[in-house]
């Protein structure tokens, strides 16, 4: 087959598991970040720059590894540089040079809950701001310089991550299936980027009213204005995603008040456009089950998160949502190749009669000790070939 009939053949792969129908193959997907970089033997800094270099860099792998599929971002998608120009330090790369950190500040004081509330525009766009990139606090000739700089090295690192993206699908035929039309949890949003990961558990407990009302103005604020558009040009993927970033440090009482409202309304704007969700999860998704149990079946494309068993996931929701799952990074480091073949060889028999099953690694590699390069290709290459219906 040349790329183009690949690509097609693997986007019906693809198409008919996720309708639970079985393919000819069990599609073989991946989480990258940084750590193709790594693997290719650059450093994060001597690429973000140069577009053509990025792309060299990044899909050296797809060289050798052989996959159906990506899910999130192709390419790098913290603008480490540009943000870096405008003064602040949110991102950071670590002292391999490859990972890219995100360090946790509080922008927003416990006693402006009123602003965000009332003026969550203003308040979110252009007062914000001000405190995490201190460059533009200056005159206004110097915030200028600094916003022409940051915009200069954004549009750098944009060109090379799409230049990786028409590469993965256009070279390769390796569709991504994750992409627009979902939105981040009004919750999340307020631990991520607004008052942090301690300010927030503080608040749910100490101003419960005041975090219910940011919350609702914050789903409106990051509400899509184009969700229906967006999931019917995407049939049947890529599709509308989020991840769980709040759920592994709060407990059932406040998910039921201040996540599942919010991610339900979310996801029901999707399901009525026509489209299925993705969700990215992270630690222990056994937490959601009960949740996605009030969709139907086929709704949700649920990527297991680090803390997750994949048999008893499949146990308790495998004739509900279609199961991203496989070998763990931390398995396909440390254990032998007999035994990650024997393991990947039992996940495939368990979850992929009846399709409803994409294989992934339960989280992203980001650097270049987070698997064993010869495991990963040993057992990738397995799973294409053993996978076969």
């Amino acid at each position: 087959m040349n790329v183009n009939e690949l690509r097609e053949a693997r986007k019906k792969d693809i198409a008919a598991t996720i309708e639970f129908k079985e393919p000819t193959r069990v599609p073989v997907g991946i989480e990258v970040i940084t750590w193709p970089i790594a693997y290719a033997g650059y450093k994060t800094e001597d690429v973000i720059q140069d577009p053509d270099l990025m792309v060299e860099a990044y899909t050296k792998v797809f060289d050798n590894l052989y996959l159906d599929c990506t899910t999130m971002l192709n390419g790098i998608n913290m603008p480490i540089a540009a943000i870096k120009a405008l003064g602040s330090d949110g991102y950071v790369v670590s002292k391999d040079g490859v990972t890219i950190q995100h360090v946790q500040n509080t922008v927003m004081r416990e006693d402006e809950y009123p602003k965000l509330i009332n003026d969550t525009r203003n308040f979110m766009l252009n007062e914000l701001p001000l405190r995490k990139f201190k460059k533009l606090t200056g005159s206004d000739e110097e915030a200028y310089a600094a916003l022409k700089e940051s915009i200069r090295l954004f549009n750098i690192q944009s060109k090379g991550n799409a230049k990786i993206a028409e590469t993965i699908d256009k070279k390769y035929g390796v569709p991504n299936i994750t992409g627009p039309g979902g939105q981040s949890p009004p919750l999340d949003v307020l631990f991520d980027v607004v008052r942090g990961f301690k300010e927030t558990i503080a608040d749910l407990r100490r101003r419960p009213k005041e975090v219910e009302a940011a919350l609702e103005a914050l789903y409106e604020f990051g509400k899509p204005a184009n969700t229906e558009e967006v999931v019917a040009k995407n049939q049947p993927f890529p599709f509308a995603m989020t991840a769980l970033h709040t759920t592994p440090f709060i407990n059932k009482k406040q998910m039921d008040e201040y996540w599942w409202p919010y991610m339900k309304k979310i996801v029901q704007r999707v399901v009525d456009a026509g489209g299925k969700f993705y969700i990215k999860g992270e630690g222990n998704t056994s937490v959601i089950y009960d949740y996605m149990k009030e969709f139907p079946k086929g709704t949700f494309v649920l990527h297991l998160g680090e803390e997750d068993d994949v048999y008893e996931a499949y146990e308790k929701i495998g004739d509900l949502s279609v199961i991203c799952a496989g070998l763990s990074p931390v398995q396909m480091k440390y254990l032998s190749k007999e035994k990650c073949l024997d393991e990947a060889k039992r996940i495939v028999d368990t979850l992929a009669p009846g399709g409803g099953f994409i294989w992934m690694p339960n989280r992203p590699l980001l650097c270049a000790d987070d698997v064993n390069v010869d495991n990963l290709f040993t057992v990738y290459s397995f799973v294409h070939e053993y996978g076969k219906y």
